[in-house]
């Protein structure tokens, strides 16, 4: 269990294509299971990990199955239960938002959707059940 690291270079480029997350005011946020806050989650095996933008119209997230691990799936030969459910970040300003679902070992959209906002903590969720980890992009139109 294991992706190449030119791979997963690729997979991590595209999915930043664009982003303009080296300026200032992206805001950390993460499940408490990783020391994080700010993201609560339906399942407790969803781990995620994201960044606001400053104009709270952008977050960037990696969701992943917490038995996921190398240990579990190569070295024990157990695979993941695949699982469906929620998160819910921070808070986004109101509007119409777009949600593209990305392979992270191959970075391309697997998804995409458009929701209407009304503002405050956005709860989504996920595409399709996840057995191991997922990114994805929300963005105001």
């Amino acid at each position: 269990y294991s992706v190449p690291k030119a791979a997963s270079t690729r997979a991590l480029r595209a999915f930043f294509e664009g982003e303009r997350y080296s300026r200032s005011g992206w805001t950390t946020f993460a499940t408490s299971d990783v020391g994080g806050s700010g993201i609560t989650v339906s399942d407790a095996r969803l781990r995620v990990l994201a960044l606001r933008s400053a104009d709270q119209g952008r977050l960037l997230a990696w969701l992943e199955h917490r038995d996921a691990t190398w240990a579990r799936i190569a070295r024990d030969g157990i695979s993941p239960t695949p699982f469906t459910g929620t998160f819910t970040g921070p808070s986004l300003v109101s509007g119409v938002y777009r949600i593209e679902w990305w392979d992270t070992r191959a970075g391309t959209v697997l998804s995409t959707s458009q929701v209407n906002h009304p503002g405050g903590a956005m709860t989504v969720s996920l595409a399709a059940p996840l057995s191991s980890d997922v990114a994805v992009k929300i963005e105001k139109l």
